[in-house]
């Protein structure tokens, strides 16, 4: 955590993602938050293959500038979960649960937990394989 490759690559990353990211951005558009989907819909896990990974996520930028995220239900794709982040600068953690708590309350969109046998995906049966 002390070396001068290690320092340098999170001071760049630091920046992009604060000052020339998160917050230019809320700054140009007078933004309190920004708001969109956490990532991708959630994928069943192949038993044979495993998780198939892939696929982009706008959590990353939060979490890379060490900035608070929060994600709330946002609905469901063939039974499987999707995300709605909410993300902020620095000090915002306040204004995120608010936001987030607001938008479940309006949504009602939370199921509980609960094992299902499998998703409702189409599936050919074929084990699925990381492109």
């Amino acid at each position: 955590l002390t070396t001068q490759e290690y320092v340098e690559a999170r001071d760049r990353i630091q920046r992009i993602t604060r000052a020339d990211g998160i917050d230019r951005l809320a700054s140009e558009h007078r933004l309190d938050a920004i708001v969109g989907p956490t990532g991708m819909a959630a994928r069943p896990i192949d038993l044979v293959g495993g998780d198939s990974g892939g696929g982009g996520s706008t959590a990353g930028y939060a979490a890379l500038s060490g900035y608070p995220s929060l994600t709330v239900p946002m609905g469901y794709i063939h039974g499987l979960p999707v995300g709605l982040g909410f993300y902020g600068g620095a000090w915002t953690e306040a204004a995120l649960l608010r936001y987030g708590y607001a938008y479940e309350q309006a949504s009602r969109l939370r199921r509980p937990p609960a094992f299902e046998a499998g998703a409702d995906i189409p599936w050919d049966g074929r084990p699925v394989r990381p492109s």
